[in-house]
């Protein structure tokens, strides 16, 4: 249920998914709040992981955190 409610939240809006590329190569999976969001807790708030699945599971967990 919680990747449902991550994914929702990801859907609605209050999360953006990117990826950030180090110079090396290796790939960052981000996702972040919308620049100008005015909502509860840190408008700067990011989750960082090394893939896909990774950024899922924390996004997941970060939503079940807000529950």
């Amino acid at each position: 249920m919680s990747l449902d409610r991550a994914l929702g939240e990801v859907l609605e809006g209050r999360w953006v998914l990117t990826t950030r590329t180090a110079p090396d190569g290796t790939v960052t999976y981000v996702a972040h709040r919308p620049p100008g969001r005015s909502g509860p807790g840190d408008a700067f708030e990011e989750i960082t992981a090394p893939d896909t699945a990774a950024l899922r599971a924390r996004l997941a967990q970060r939503c079940r955190r807000d529950a």
